[in-house]
């Protein structure tokens, strides 16, 4: 685990790959910047896997003014092997000028995630003025992304989202691509997915694409 603040920047280039090696049930890694000014860096990171162990998170936040770059990672994963029960990577920038740079990401795939119990979704979720940067993921599989109008999230050029659910708010920036996934983008795939939809006219308004 990194944890970052106070205005501190810890530069890692030599990690280009992760995967939370967890040994046993319970054990979380956090990789977390916050306050104005504090960067945690992964430069050159390209592949980050999640745990196999029960309930074994993965936690990449920017909070509070701070930034998580994770720039040139192409795939999230979290693998159908070991224990799947209670699993996730959850990403999250919460607070105004807080950035998780994702640009590069195409994919985000947790292969457990179905919003059981057990099969605990993985999370995209930019709220309060953040802002995830992650405008070339095209794949979601698994997870709940959550857009509710008080943060950035790119959404648009998504064109799968399997098994997964997507909260989005009534100022969320083309939610509509979401919601009417067959009209706007013929080949989109929404197969299990679980888009909700929040706003002062349409809480709790739900609609599955199959």
């Amino acid at each position: 685990s990194f944890t970052v603040n106070d205005g501190v920047t810890l530069s890692l280039p030599g990690v280009t790959s992760y995967t939370h090696a967890s040994t046993g049930n319970y054990q979380n890694t956090v990789l977390q910047a916050t306050g104005t000014g504090s960067v945690l860096e992964l430069a050159n990171l390209t592949t980050l896997v999640g745990g196999t162990h029960y309930d074994s998170d993965v936690t990449i936040t920017a909070q509070d003014g701070a930034t998580v770059d994770l720039g040139t990672v192409q795939f999230i994963l979290h693998p159908a092997s070991g224990d799947t029960r209670r699993r996730s990577i959850q990403v999250t920038a919460d607070g105004a000028a807080s950035l998780v740079d994702l640009h590069s990401l195409l994919k985000f795939e947790d292969q457990s995630g179905n919003g059981s119990t057990d099969g605990q979704y993985s999370t995209l979720t930019a709220i309060n003025g953040g802002t995830i940067n992650a405008g070339n993921l095209t794949y979601l599989r698994g997870v709940h992304l959550t857009h509710n109008g008080t943060g950035t999230l790119p959404i648009d050029q998504i064109v799968s989202m399997l098994d997964g659910r997507a909260t989005l708010g009534s100022r969320a920036h083309g939610r509509a691509q979401l919601l009417d996934p067959v009209r706007l983008h013929p080949g989109r795939r929404d197969r299990g997915a679980d888009l909700h939809q929040l706003g002062p006219r349409h809480h709790g308004d739900r609609k599955s694409v199959v």
